[in-house]
């Protein structure tokens, strides 16, 4: 495979996903370790979702916001707290964004995304979202009233900021409302769970499975005209496309690379697709200890143990390192965080 095959496309970004110290997979004393193999892959973007609160919490984002930078870096901040209600919603999205805007000496927070995946919380029962009679008005309403406060108190607090809202599957009856909704919004995001199947030589349209994003995401790109769009979480569909085999994502390294390749090829819509970010950097282990199979034991491109001391790198994290054109990363001093660098040790979350 030719090096750095998916590079060269002006202003379109790759990510990778990563968590909170909350997380064992990512405790904060591995945090500069994990943004550092990030980097090497070739990412640009880190995706990290956290709700601060206490002056501890801002402390630690603080020196993520930081860290993202020394490696070259952007952050994409999700407030995935789905029990915030309208009025925090607004004062705390301000208070973040306002925060990281750039002028404070706290860094620059380019892109936020207002929840996740909002859309499979809003269906009624049996429905697969497809028609709007398939949302709960009611809670898709009291959704609506959050968005709307958030992206208020999001340009209050830094107008340059690119305000993100996804979903989990291409439901044409939510996007429809949310369009009607008329919430203040820059970026559409989708989360693409896809599996090639190797035997018929197409992608899989499996339970499960989203299926060949060049032909779905027509629809969704003539829906939003004025609006960019990502991808903001990659990776396989359900084993059980290919026969529920656990070790499925583990053994395919088919599925991924292209998926990634027909992202990077599909736009033909002035380049209003922006970018794409793999879900995720580390395997989650813990959770093969608590029961059936979890997917997200097994997503990473990396391996841990079960208290976040990073292990092996899969191959496909070099497969796809070759296509991104990731090398070793140097740590540089970025400008703008004299706050952050006043405080001595930021080295270490």
């Amino acid at each position: 495979m030719k090096d750095g095959k998916l590079i060269g496309r002006d202003k379109f970004i790759w990510g990778i996903n990563g968590h909170h110290r909350g997380y064992k997979a990512y405790p904060e004393i591995f945090f500069e370790e994990q943004l550092k193999i990030s980097a090497e892959l070739g990412c640009k973007m880190y995706r990290f979702n956290y709700n601060p609160g206490t002056s501890d919490e801002y402390e630690y984002l603080d020196r993520v916001v930081y860290l993202t930078a020394c490696y070259g870096m952007e952050l994409m901040l999700v407030f995935d707290d789905p029990a915030i209600d309208t009025a925090t919603a607004e004062s705390r999205f301000k208070t973040v964004a306002s925060r990281y805007d750039g002028k404070k000496g706290y860094g620059f927070v380019r892109y936020f995304q207002m929840f996740n995946e909002t859309d499979a919380m809003v269906l009624n029962q049996g429905a697969n979202g497809s028609g709007e009679p398939d949302i709960n008005m009611d809670e898709f309403n009291a959704w609506v009233s959050k968005y709307k406060a958030g992206s208020k108190g999001l340009r209050e607090g830094n107008p340059d900021c690119k305000i993100i809202i996804n979903s989990n599957w291409i439901r044409q009856g939510w996007y429809t409302l949310l369009k009607k909704a008329d919430v203040d919004f820059d970026i559409v995001g989708v989360d693409w769970y896809a599996r090639w199947s190797l035997e018929q030589g197409y992608w899989s349209s499996s339970p499960g499975c989203m299926g060949d994003p060049k032909k779905l995401l027509k629809w969704l790109l003539d829906l939003f005209p004025e609006k960019q769009f990502m991808f903001c979480e990659v990776n396989l569909g359900d084993p059980g496309c290919v026969g529920n085999d656990p070790d499925a994502d583990e053994n395919d390294t088919e599925s991924l690379p292209r998926l990634l390749e027909d992202i990077y090829t599909c736009d033909n819509y002035n380049k209003r697709i922006i970018g794409a970010i793999i879900y995720e950097l580390l395997n989650q282990s813990s959770f093969e200890t608590i029961g059936a199979v979890e997917r997200e034991a097994r997503f990473g491109l990396v391996e841990t143990s079960n208290y976040g001391v990073i292990g092996e790198k899969k191959p496909i994290y070099g497969i796809i390192q070759q296509m991104w054109g990731g090398s070793s990363a140097q740590k540089s001093t970025p400008i703008g965080f004299e706050k952050i660098t006043a405080r001595g040790v930021v080295d270490n979350v």
